[in-house]
């Protein structure tokens, strides 16, 4: 009797709370876009826990609302809590499998937490939903969409991220597990395109001095200084003599 005592209560318990849930869900008018808008508001003044509260109504409205899962991730990288910001970033994924802006902070989540081949392994994702097939060819540049936010293809674009962006951060983390060759590849895409240019010929100087190629690094480290990265000019003064 106890036993079934207890399950009736267990269950009328049960029911009262999703009564409750509901009740108070549909006395909310506030919309997901509205809940969206207001954590990005209260973000941007640092207040990352806010916003994550703002961001679990607006997904409760719509656990479908792809910028809320990228933002409340964001907010917990930034209050490092990554282990919650991968998990939101895997929830969008498994609606949205060709999101690169998810693989990539997956990436730089991976990065910190000194796991730096699923760090490599997510920015190979990313690269592939932007065109890039063959992650193992270092012998040229390949061509790689990169989406115009302010074009046609704006709501694509809300969830991309620059090729070069994700090229030096697999770069980085290339060069953390000694694949030299790939991340000199990596930076050299970033020079290419123009991105980071002291900091990538930096890293260029340091990939020559692995190599053992202490005037080929020295030359990466001069034109880094020349772009403003004052890391080369400690190099030049303590390599270059």
């Amino acid at each position: 009797m106890d036993v079934a005592c207890n399950s009736k209560m267990t269950l009328r318990s049960t029911i009262i709370i999703l009564t409750v849930v509901s009740f108070l869900t549909s006395c909310d008018l506030k919309s997901a876009d509205t809940y969206l808008k207001e954590s990005r508001a209260v973000g941007e003044q640092g207040d990352y826990k806010s916003a994550i509260v703002l961001l679990d109504r607006a997904i409760l409205k719509d656990p479908r609302l792809k910028e809320a899962y990228i933002q409340r991730g964001f907010c917990y990288e930034n209050i490092k809590q990554d282990e919650k910001a991968i998990n939101d970033y895997k929830t969008l994924l498994s609606f949205d499998p060709k999101n690169t802006t998810a693989f990539y902070y997956i990436g730089l989540c991976k990065y910190r937490q000194n796991k730096f081949q699923e760090a490599i392994e997510n920015y190979d994702k990313a690269l592939i939903t932007k065109g890039v097939s063959n992650q193992s060819d270092t012998s040229s540049v390949q061509i790689v969409l990169d989406l115009n936010k302010n074009g046609i293809l704006a709501d694509q674009a809300a969830f991309d991220v620059a090729s070069y962006e994700i090229y030096y951060e697999r770069g980085l983390a290339y060069y953390s597990t000694q694949q030299i060759e790939r991340a000199f590849y990596d930076f050299q895409n970033c020079i290419n395109q123009k991105y980071q240019l002291g900091e990538s010929n930096y890293m260029i100087g340091l990939c020559w001095l692995t190599a053992n190629k202490k005037n080929k690094a020295c030359d990466a480290f001069r034109r880094a200084a020349f772009y403003g990265d004052s890391l080369s000019t400690t190099q030049i003064q303590e390599v270059c003599k």
